[in-house]
């Protein structure tokens, strides 16, 4: 879904934009941010949000096969 502003999108996103993503900002070309949903230190399992800015992409792996979305 695509939306025309931050505001317009904020009001629909369920676990919000987050922090934005400095320790893995060389993967990306733009910006992306990260809202944690556990506390590693109190749980076994680490979830976290990402949120893309427009534009955004990752450069962390290349699909040399296929890709299953």
């Amino acid at each position: 879904m695509k939306y025309k502003d931050f505001n317009e999108f904020e009001k629909t996103n369920f676990f919000k934009k987050g922090e934005f993503n400095s320790a893995y900002a060389q993967y990306f070309t733009g910006n992306s941010y990260l809202n944690p949903l556990t506390d590693p230190k109190e749980t076994a399992v680490f979830l976290a949000n990402v949120t893309f800015e427009p534009g955004c992409r990752n450069n962390w792996a290349t699909p040399y096969l296929r890709q299953i979305a």
